[in-house]
């Protein structure tokens, strides 16, 4: 990723105040990519293939350069956040180095996974009415 496109990414702001609810929605859309990415392997269509594949690494990527670790239980929930975000990246260049549609497959379950867990937190933090450190800048915060 260039880093002009990097700058961009961290720039925008998502329409939602939720930051749970942004993540769920950044990670199903890094889905949405890898379960394109797997069609296009099923075609035959490597260009189509790498081209979504791309754009789910562009979006960890931007996720992972956007952690914040203001407070060390903050710093351990992006450490963790930091390691998944890799080991999609890793599993993502996988999928273009051995053009695997099942791999693409459980790159894109993984992210819904964790996109419900977002929810999950959002959830709980709405019923319970008290704030969830969430290791990503909020809104108006310099990434």
């Amino acid at each position: 990723m260039s880093p002009i496109h990097h700058r961009l990414y961290k720039r925008a702001q998502a329409p939602s105040q939720d930051v749970t609810e942004n993540m769920a929605l950044l990670l199903e859309q890094a889905a949405l990519h890898m379960n394109y990415a797997k069609e296009a392997i099923d075609r035959r269509d490597v260009e189509e293939r790498f081209n979504q594949t791309q754009k789910a690494s562009f979006i960890m990527s931007g996720l992972k350069a956007a952690l914040v670790r203001d407070t060390p239980s903050i710093s351990r929930t992006a450490s963790a956040l930091e390691a998944f975000y890799s080991d999609v990246e890793t599993l993502i260049m996988r999928v273009n180095i051995f053009n695997n549609a099942d791999a693409a497959k459980a790159v894109a379950t993984s992210l819904i996974d964790v996109a419900r867990q977002w929810r999950h937190i959002g959830a709980h933090q709405r019923a319970t009415m008290q704030p969830v450190e969430v290791p990503m800048p909020l809104e108006g915060a310099r990434a």
